[in-house]
């Protein structure tokens, strides 16, 4: 498939485009000055891939691929797409889920973070029947836990969405779980605050730049390595490298790069 799909990313497309492909997932972004630039741009570029797929006699599914626009623009003009792909309108969302990171039309990854917070949470209230204050799963238990499973999950492509954290509300919504889980490692009442579970249990605070090095080792080293670091390492990293050269090409500007080098290889152009 990746020797297939090179003739595909290597298409004769116009200089505010750009094709990102990992394993059977593609993503064509484009630039436009306007709504209406940018869209009869798209339409050009996916008559060139039409006429691909029939040369390759390949076929993509209408169905299952999407449209979204992205712009922070507060300006009142047209936000309705009509792109067309094989002659039929592609449906267009407001989200998207690529490669585990969900992003959303204004960048704001709010429904990244409500989603990966929801799921962690869901993870520590099904721990709790097995975390009573007198009985129950011990303290190194629950940290290994933690820190094994439930914190690789919240930092997972962190240096994509770390941005977000400047906004008080996102941080608190990671504090609550970090909070939840303290609660069950230090077997305390939920009257506690989060500062003194942290000072209890010896974490360090997840809202302390999660991507430094020397204030929060711990999420900096879980960041570096995605999620569930003890499982397909080197996959999640060229999904982390496929999704930051994405965003690098949105926001016209590298992003932030906290992955070590590595021998997997990725398909863009």
């Amino acid at each position: 498939m990746s020797i297939f799909y090179n003739s595909l990313l290597n298409l004769n497309f116009t200089h505010r485009t750009k094709t990102i492909a990992f394993a059977d997932d593609l993503i064509l972004a484009t630039r436009g000055k306007t709504v209406i630039d940018a869209e009869n741009i798209t339409n050009i570029e996916l008559t060139k891939i039409s006429a691909w797929e029939i040369a390759n006699k390949i076929h993509f599914n209408e169905q299952k691929s999407k449209t979204m626009l992205l712009s922070r623009r507060k300006r009142k003009e047209r936000k309705d797409l009509e792109i067309y792909l094989n002659f039929r309108p592609l449906t267009q969302v407001f989200s998207l889920k690529y490669l585990g990171i969900i992003i959303d039309s204004k960048l704001t990854f709010r429904e990244h973070i409500n989603y990966i917070t929801e799921k962690c949470s869901k993870v520590i209230f099904a721990l709790s029947k097995s975390a009573k204050i007198k009985w129950g799963l011990s303290h190194d238990a629950l940290k290994s836990i933690y820190t094994g499973a439930i914190l690789p999950l919240l930092l997972y492509g962190a240096p994509i969405w770390v941005n977000a954290l400047t906004k008080a509300c996102y941080n608190i919504k990671l504090t609550r779980v970090q909070r939840l889980i303290n609660i069950r490692i230090a077997k305390s009442y939920r009257t506690a605050s989060n500062e003194t579970l942290c000072m209890i249990t010896g974490l360090t605070p997840i809202d302390i730049n999660p991507l430094n090095p020397e204030l929060n080792p711990t999420c900096y080293l879980l960041a570096l390595l995605g999620a569930h670091h003890f499982l397909h390492v080197s996959r999640i990293r060229v999904k982390l490298l496929t999704f930051r050269l994405l965003m690098s090409y949105i926001y016209g500007a590298p992003i932030l790069d906290v992955s070590r080098s590595h021998t997997a290889t990725q398909h863009s152009r």
